[in-house]
């Protein structure tokens, strides 16, 4: 794989020296791509880009016998089913999108912690060919449950009005998360990534600090034990988390999402947490798909200054955000990214 050394240095927190980019894209959204350019790797490298690989999750999660899980799907829905011995759950995803979450109700809590509680990980193959990699874990307990368990507004109904049934899931939640970190701490890895999806959209400063603070920090202690480091990928909304997310110490932010998509620029978080820590900055496929060579540029220099570039441990993340884009306009923005600075 190229620009391995790039990547160990930007974790380092060493300046990246050059324009560091890598593509986040759905497959099959991608036309006219050559053939011998069909697998994901061959194609970053084609396109130059400097990019972590990931390693999936570290574990299989396996229940005991007393629950039962059925998934089902039809029309581009997918349908989810805990059965247990005190009740069931049922969710629907659509275009891989809730519209309808597990948790409903205050027993619809212990239920769900019912199944943490009986839920055992059993640990993958590690992987040791030399390449860096980043085990990739689950949202912690808050954001699981916000994307995936209970939506929003379920999830702030629960807290007003059975914040003890809630926060009891929540202990059991991140009971499992731990041993989710240990056993991505047993792999021969320098990162551990973690998809968290942190946002003002979805929680206040207020919630942040009373749960998710004290959650990721215990992963980050542990993490920092082990001699490894600790990167979030958070988007969208940060601002105003940006000086509680400091506090749990972590080692690198994913996606800092300047406007107009997010309202973090990326020296508001160079300045906050210092000029060796890495960032993963976003550029939003509003800010350069099939728009003039200027006005690209001209969105690239407002939140890009040169000195973040060559300075600073700095990889920007390109977006398609699931757009239909044709092979040539990405080799486009490969040489203005290679002549913008």
């Amino acid at each position: 794989m190229k620009n391995t050394k790039s990547i160990t240095a930007f974790f380092a927190g060493k300046p990246s020296g050059q324009m560091l980019w890598y593509l986040d894209y759905t497959p099959g959204c991608i036309r006219n791509v050559p053939d011998e350019l069909a697998n994901y790797c061959d194609l970053l490298d084609d396109l130059g880009c400097c990019y972590p690989l990931s390693f999936s999750e570290p574990f299989m999660e396996v229940m005991d016998c007393s629950i039962k899980f059925n998934q089902t799907s039809c029309n581009n829905e997918v349908i989810q089913e805990y059965i247990t011995p005190i009740g069931s759950l049922r969710s629907v995803a659509r275009n891989n999108h809730p519209i309808e979450y597990f948790i409903k109700s205050p027993h619809d809590c212990e239920i769900m912690a019912y199944v943490y509680k009986n839920t055992k990980l059993i640990p993958c193959d590690k992987c040791s060919d030399g390449v860096v990699h980043q085990v990739i874990l689950g949202p912690s307990p808050v954001q699981n449950l916000l994307q995936w368990g209970t939506g929003i507004e379920n999830f702030y109904f629960l807290m007003a009005d059975a914040r003890s049934h809630l926060e009891e899931l929540m202990d059991s939640m991140q009971m499992l998360q731990m041993h989710k970190t240990e056993i991505a701490c047993s792999f021969d890895i320098p990162v551990i990534y973690q998809a968290e999806n942190t946002s003002t959209t979805m929680i206040s400063p207020d919630v942040y600090v009373k749960y998710s603070l004290n959650q990721l920090t215990q992963q980050a202690e542990y993490i920092h034990s082990k001699k490894k480091k600790f990167v979030l990928h958070m988007c969208g909304l940060l601002k105003d988390l940006l000086l509680n997310i400091k506090q749990v110490g972590i080692d690198g932010i994913h996606s800092v999402t300047p406007p107009p998509v997010g309202n973090t620029m990326f020296n508001d978080v160079f300045t906050l947490f210092g000029n060796n820590f890495p960032i993963q900055g976003r550029l939003g496929s509003t800010q350069w798909l099939n728009l003039s060579k200027i006005q690209i540029l001209k969105n690239i220099h407002s939140i890009l200054p040169a000195k973040i570039v060559f300075d600073r441990p700095f990889i920007l993340l390109v977006t398609l955000d699931t757009c239909p884009t044709d092979y040539a306009e990405l080799k486009r923005l490969q040489s203005l990214l290679a002549t913008a600075y």
